[in-house]
């Protein structure tokens, strides 16, 4: 994994754009990681993850069932694409 500075992030956004495509880049702020650039695909399947994970959480505290949902985030994602 690549690390830029906030600076360098400012002045080389392309390549970090380009790099993020490959793999995923740090970006430090004051030395420490600050944030992660990495393709939308990635963060894509990262957030189902994190969201399916969630809600198989709610089902055992007696919210709803992992397939009720999957439902209602399908049905949320469809509303905001729209928007």
């Amino acid at each position: 994994m690549q690390t830029f500075s906030a600076t360098e992030a400012k002045a080389k956004l392309g390549l970090i754009l380009d790099t993020a495509q490959r793999e995923p880049v740090t970006i430090e702020k004051q030395g420490r990681p600050y944030v992660v650039v990495l393709p939308m695909e990635a963060y894509e399947i990262l957030e189902n993850y994190y969201l399916l994970l969630r809600a198989e959480k709610a089902e055992k505290e007696g919210f709803l069932s992992v397939k009720e949902s999957e439902a209602v985030l399908k049905k949320l994602r469809k509303k905001h694409a729209k928007t």
